[in-house]
């Protein structure tokens, strides 16, 4: 939920165009989670995600955690690059 900040901007100066996204609240995770956190929040999902985007974080980091998913899950992943785009 967006209710101040840099994000409502944000929302209002780009969010312009149609967006197939799921929104959802997610109670009880910080949204500074830490590497842990994350990796425990994704290993209790009742199914593996087809692909994990990691779009947080300098690229180092990000990268770091994608690794980390991929090793711990065996999920595909990636940290994408600014304008990239995936066909559903």
């Amino acid at each position: 939920m967006a209710t101040g900040g840099r994000v409502v901007h944000h929302l209002k100066a780009y969010a312009h165009v149609p967006v197939r996204a799921e929104v959802a609240n997610i109670a009880g995770l910080s949204a500074h989670g830490d590497r842990e956190d994350l990796l425990h929040w994704l290993g209790s999902m009742r199914r593996a995600p087809r692909h994990v985007y990691v779009t947080h974080g300098e690229p180092e980091a990000a990268d770091a955690l994608r690794q980390a998913i991929e090793e711990k899950f065996h999920w595909p992943s990636s940290v994408p690059e600014y304008l990239d785009t995936v066909e559903a």
